[in-house]
């Protein structure tokens, strides 16, 4: 299999790609190679960093029941157990309240 080879210019006057530019520069030249690689294969599936924290983040709220009045009552020495109902309202909520985070 023959090698493909890409040439790449970073323009001087954006400071994003100059800052690009340094990064790939300050790295060895086969990681660099294997950096672009992956993160060329990374934007083709779809990933991102960005889309795995939403999912942590996502999978980790499933599991938690908020709810403010409960916080208000366990302050006041009243605190009783949520319903599976209300506990997955709670849930629904917080998942809403994510997407609209991101």
């Amino acid at each position: 299999m023959s090698d493909y080879r890409f040439n790449v210019r970073f323009d001087e006057r954006s400071e994003a790609e100059r800052q690009a530019a340094s990064f790939l520069q300050s790295m060895k030249r086969g990681s660099r190679n294997r950096f672009v690689i992956e993160a060329i294969i990374e934007h083709m599936n779809g990933s991102s960093q960005a889309e795995l924290l939403r999912q942590i983040i996502r999978e980790e709220l499933s599991h938690v029941a908020l709810d403010v009045s409960q916080l208000e009552k366990s302050s006041a020495g009243d605190l009783t157990e949520l319903t599976p109902e209300e506990q997955e309202t709670n849930r629904a909520e917080a998942l809403a309240a994510l997407d609209e985070f991101f």
